[in-house]
């Protein structure tokens, strides 16, 4: 439970994650509700046509809530669906998942060569440049040259 905003009167309120009204404003949309449906019965029939708000081709009607045809219903549930959580998580990102966030923004290193900063671009870069690069590979070689000096071959017996 949380504090919502009433999407009818925008008064805020205590509800689940899909309350859109308080109280007071859907106990009056349900009572129109009731009038409407006592006033017409059911808006249409199971096993009459009607036809798709999608593609616009008839369809036969197999449930009371039905909207779409058998081709679109899936596509468009699946994009109702998409949008809905695109639209939470937009609002949410912050909090929700504020590690994955700080992963997100661009950091900068410091070069191990000349100490400035730079953008490694997603890679695991330790040098700003070229130059850079080839300063720290002679570097390693140095070092791997003086210890292949530093050891004593092998006596052959």
């Amino acid at each position: 439970m949380r504090t919502r905003i009433c999407r009818e009167c925008g008064k805020a309120f205590s509800g689940g994650p899909r309350a859109w009204y308080c109280p007071e404003c859907r106990s009056i949309r349900e009572r129109e509700r009731r009038r409407k449906y006592n006033t017409y019965g059911y808006a249409r029939e199971l096993g009459g046509t009607d036809i798709c708000q999608r593609c616009g081709k008839e369809y036969i009607v197999r449930s009371g809530t039905q909207r779409y045809c058998e081709e679109c219903s899936k596509i468009a549930i699946m994009e109702i669906d998409r949008n809905q959580g695109l639209e939470w998580y937009r609002q949410n990102a912050d909090t929700y998942n504020p590690i994955r966030y700080d992963r997100r923004k661009i950091k900068k290193r410091k070069c191990s060569i000349c100490g400035r900063e730079f953008d490694p671009c997603g890679t695991a870069l330790k040098v700003c440049s070229p130059e850079c690069n080839k300063i720290r590979k002679r570097e390693w070689q140095r070092k791997a040259d003086s210890k292949r000096r530093g050891r004593k071959k092998p006596i052959d017996g």
